[in-house]
């Protein structure tokens, strides 16, 4: 990423403190300032490999202004003052589906749920929804979760790393000098937490009424945490969590390797379920300080953004988070978590699963997985 010059006439000793920012340099990239919007290029090398999910986070961003609400409990304005220890969570389906270029392909839906975790953390959040062993002790769907180890040598390919939120265009940016020579970096900073290829199966007793057999989705996952520049030892953060895995995508890996074809194999061979194509899927997870004038105000101002790439979507992320920072930074308190998943998956449902079915299972399961969730992070706090 490019950065800025500034030079000063200034013949005074480097401070300190401009000492020790000069060497935020080698772990932070400096950027140019512009007015202009953000734009994000994809590296030739790799834009091949991402075209499909690049695809369909444009579609995404292009309509926007169709999300409408199917299912919601958040609380109304007359109710922003009274004080709740249950999750609240709205359901949310695009009006237009993604047509695929193939013409065999079938219309993709995008859902959205949208689950406020009164009291919780983002780490909280993060750790019990990605970690392999605490998403088993709550979610009784999972009945498969596994990692791709990738200690054989032939690793499968990991496309991701070109896709980032571009947070750090619309971050506000501070003057680092030395001597004469300033640069401009952005106040936030960011960090890959995990990546690799996962596999989870899913079913449950309900569906199978419905003659919904078990789910196995396989995809590649890139976990990026962001955190307020200096901001100490245990500063507040936001996650980025994105998920790619269509059909070809995963026919690609395993050609690529054999060792990750055996274990994609093994995952496929424990219980007979049908491939999910994870097409898109992306979850955001941002704390919020003040709720009620975060997002009982406006509940729906995150709830319709776009993509993980959309700069417009993105401001508004970033600016939530630094008012919870400094909210935060005022009161030592959260109010709580607010988890955003959006998807574009083929789970092929059923054609003889009529549309209010599907609404009615997907507002159950939602209510149900944020339920169980906030209990086990609320009974892991008092065992440790």
């Amino acid at each position: 990423m490019s950065w800025a010059v500034i030079r000063r006439p200034v013949k005074v000793c480097a401070t300190v403190a401009a000492a020790t920012a000069f060497s935020w340099l080698y772990s932070c990239r400096p950027v140019v300032v512009t007015q202009e919007a953000p734009t994000i290029a994809l590296d030739s090398n790799v834009g091949s490999a991402v075209e499909p999910l690049w695809d369909y986070m444009s579609f995404l961003d292009a309509h926007t202004g169709e999300w409408k609400v199917e299912s919601s409990n958040f609380l109304k304005r007359g109710e922003v003052s009274r004080h709740t220890d249950e999750p609240k969570v709205q359901v949310l389906r695009l009006g237009s589906s993604y047509s695929p270029d193939a013409g065999n392909g079938h219309p993709i839906p995008f859902m959205r749920v949208v689950g406020f975790f009164p009291d919780a953390f983002p780490e909280e959040i993060f750790n019990f929804m990605t970690d392999l062993y605490l998403r088993r002790q709550w979610d009784r769907n999972y009945h498969m979760f596994c990692k791709w180890d990738c200690s054989t040598g032939q690793s499968a390919p990991e496309t991701l790393n070109s896709v980032k939120r571009p947070i750090e265009m619309v971050a506000k940016k501070r003057p680092v000098c030395q001597n004469d020579v300033c640069l401009l970096i952005p106040d936030i900073k960011e960090e890959v937490v995990d990546h690799g290829w996962f596999a989870h199966r899913v079913g449950h007793s309900l569906l199978d009424r419905f003659g919904i057999a078990d789910r196995l989705f396989a995809y590649q996952r890139r976990s990026v945490c962001y955190t307020k520049l200096g901001s100490g030892a245990s500063p507040l953060k936001v996650y980025d969590i994105l998920y790619s895995g269509s059909g070809e995508t995963v026919k690609k890996a395993t050609e690529q390797s054999e060792p990750f074809a055996e274990w994609l194999h093994l995952c496929e061979s424990e219980k007979e379920a049908t491939r999910v194509s994870v097409n898109y899927q992306h979850i955001l997870i941002i704390p919020i300080a003040d709720a009620a004038s975060q997002l009982w105000a406006d509940p729906l101002r995150l709830a319709f953004g776009g993509s993980m790439v959309d700069g417009k979507t993105t401001k508004i992320v970033y600016d939530e988070f630094m008012d919870s920072v400094r909210l935060y930074a005022e009161t030592k308190k959260l109010d709580g978590t607010l988890m955003i998943m959006t998807s574009a998956n083929d789970v092929q449902m059923p054609s003889s699963v009529p549309m209010w079915a599907q609404r009615m299972l997907a507002t159950f399961f939602s209510n149900y997985a944020h339920r169980e969730m906030l209990k086990a992070i609320r009974s892991h706090r008092k065992k440790n």
